[in-house]
Formats: C-alpha cells, structure tokens, sequence
C-alpha cells in the first residue's frame, strides 16, 4: 500500500515536487479513511427506520470530530 501511494503522489505532483512526507501523507490519509468508514457499519445493519440510521450517524460522528 505505500508504494501504490508514492505512485499516485508521483504521477500527480512529479518526481521533482515529491517528497517522503508527501507519500506518508497520502498513504496515511486513505488508511484513515478506510478505516473510519467501517465505523457505520454496525449502525447499517442495526437501524430499522430512518431516524434510527440518523442518530447512530449523528452519534458516531459526533464522536469521530471528537
């Protein structure tokens, strides 16, 4: 996964403007959010109406800001 992640910055920034950090960043930032999603899964699958989906969103977003 990091070297798919040096490849995307290099295609989209060049090998001169690319750094470590750059490639560290990207990387760091898909993780997050692959992660992050699976958050709202249990809440999927749990939820019967349409408040429900709401609130759980609500709640879990709620705690991720924090």
């Amino acid at each position: 996964m990091p070297a798919e992640a040096a490849l995307q910055t290099l295609s989209e920034l060049g090998y001169a403007r690319t750094s470590v950090r750059d490639e560290l960043i990207t990387h760091c930032g898909r993780q997050y959010k692959a992660k992050c999603v699976t958050r709202y899964d249990q809440i999927l699958l749990t939820s019967v109406t349409a408040s429900a989906l709401e609130l759980g969103h609500g709640l879990v977003l709620g705690a991720t800001l924090r």
